[in-house]
């Protein structure tokens, strides 16, 4: 069971954008929400540490820049 529920994120991303064709852009919120619903109700992961790290990547998994400000005045 616990390593259907590791995979089932990829699960969902292969069958929305291989099986339904759905576009990226609507697939990987998808994808995230089934990740955060799994940490939050079977391994038990508090809501604040999903909150943060939510906050601190976006939906493709790239880490957001923290230095945009100093970038924006070259």
């Amino acid at each position: 069971m616990p390593a259907f529920l590791a995979v089932s994120p990829l699960l969902v991303v292969f069958l929305l954008l291989v099986l339904y064709r759905w576009p990226a852009k609507k697939t990987m919120p998808v994808a995230l929400a089934v990740t955060v619903v799994v940490a939050a109700f079977y391994w038990r992961i508090p809501a604040a540490t999903i909150a943060s790290l939510a906050n601190r990547y976006n939906t493709t998994g790239i880490k957001k820049r923290r230095d945009h400000a100093r970038l924006s005045n070259l």
